[in-house]
């Protein structure tokens, strides 16, 4: 458990880096402002979610389930089209999500995480296996 919560931690500390967002434009002005349908960090948890759906189906499902998190009228819906996802996806490279691995696989092979492995080990089955 512990392993995941730092796995998941360096993946978000990644997609927070300023510098990594910087490397990771496709366009000069992309995500500068952060407003609009599908902001940065809109967007990356919208391909983060991997859902196996058309586009229209996943965008709409997605900012239904905003809506319902924030607890907003069903008028208060965001309707993003497919274009406008094609547009902001556009705009952010592949490397972002590849940087992420990296630094995954970093600490995953760094004596760091050998360490915890073996304390979770020793925690779960009591001795090493």
């Amino acid at each position: 458990m512990i392993l995941i919560q730092i796995l998941a931690d360096i993946i978000c500390n990644t997609l927070l880096d300023p510098d990594a967002l910087d490397r990771s434009r496709n366009r000069k002005g992309a995500f500068t402002r952060n407003c609009g349908k599908l902001p940065y960090w809109t967007l990356i948890k919208l391909l983060l979610k991997n859902v196996k759906k058309t586009i229209s189906a996943s965008l709409d499902g997605f900012f239904n389930e905003l809506r319902l998190i924030s607890g907003s009228p069903l008028s208060d819906t965001v309707k993003c089209s497919q274009q406008t996802f094609s547009k902001a996806r556009s705009g952010i490279s592949h490397s972002i999500f590849k940087e992420c691995f990296e630094r995954m696989l970093d600490f995953l092979c760094s004596r760091d995480s050998l360490d915890l492995i073996l304390v979770c080990e020793v925690l779960i089955y009591g001795s090493c296996v």
